[in-house]
């Protein structure tokens, strides 16, 4: 990944005149969309206000399940009083090993909340962190009562992660597509490992690691600039990894057009509900 490509370089750029981070989810969506199937178990990892939990509910079907799994109590239970049949919510953060622990929330935006304190809040956010106590499980610990194999995986923890990750070794076995995100070096600064211990863990479990576009990972690209903060880990020689190799740069490419053919129409048609208006 050390000569980009152009291309995808511009979708990033031309991305992030709307809202980047919605872009990335499109991509997260589309990705399980494509994979799922009605009666598959998946997991929603930082489940936060169940975008991804209610979307991988219907993918799946009444036969399925999707595990949610959220650390902050008012989140989890919103999420559980929604009454999806199909999703069982767990109100509690992942980590390496069971127990308790600091959680940081912050009250104007939970998105950055996790059980470090992020050292790079915006400014008007940096006085709205409330920590509080939270129980801790490990991923293997939640799902030790499963009777099919974990299909997918999707992480959102604000840099946890990596910890995530080392209390599934039994999920991993079972060679879910892993979506992750991974602040790379900021992530690893703040909860104490290295990008060796990173890779590491997937060189161990025997998993390819892409970024959200497609693109292969390695070692020499963990300080390289022009990388989605989203990762895919698929079981090397599976039908997953052919999946994101083949497939992603078309479903990438379908999603960056359509939200540009949106952008681009949506003043038009502005100004043609006020001409409208003025003829009326």
């Amino acid at each position: 990944m050390a000569h980009y490509d152009a291309e995808r370089q511009a979708w990033m750029q031309a991305a992030y005149i709307g809202q980047l981070g919605d872009f990335f989810e499109d991509i997260i969506r589309a990705i399980y969309s494509a994979i799922l199937k009605p009666g598959d178990l998946a997991v929603d990892c930082g489940a936060s206000v169940g975008i991804h939990t209610f979307a991988m509910s219907d993918v799946i079907g009444p036969s399925g399940r999707v595990v949610a799994i959220e650390a902050i109590p008012h989140l989890a239970t919103a999420l559980a009083q929604r009454g999806f049949p199909n999703a069982d919510v767990k109100a509690t953060a992942i980590g390496a090993a069971a127990g308790r622990a600091s959680f940081s929330v912050v009250r104007d935006s939970s998105g950055y909340s996790g059980l470090q304190k992020r050292l790079d809040l915006p400014g008007d956010l940096a006085g709205s962190v409330d920590v509080i106590d939270v129980p801790v499980a490990t991923l293997d610990s939640l799902l030790a009562d499963r009777r099919q194999r974990v299909r997918f995986v999707k992480m959102d923890l604000e840099g946890g992660e990596f910890h995530a990750l080392q209390g599934a070794t039994s999920i991993l076995r079972d060679r879910p597509l892993v979506i992750l995100e991974n602040g790379r070096e900021s992530a690893a600064n703040l909860y104490r490992y290295t990008s060796e211990h990173w890779f590491g863990l997937f060189d161990t479990a025997d998993f390819a690691v892409f970024d959200l576009f497609g693109r292969s990972f390695g070692r020499s690209d963990w300080r390289a600039d022009g990388i989605p903060w989203y990762f895919i880990a698929a079981a090397r020689g599976s039908a997953d990894e052919r999946f994101v190799q083949r497939r992603m740069p078309g479903l990438v490419r379908r999603l960056y057009w359509k939200r540009t053919l949106r952008r681009w129409l949506r003043p038009r048609t502005r100004i043609r509900a006020a001409i409208n208006a003025i003829r009326r």
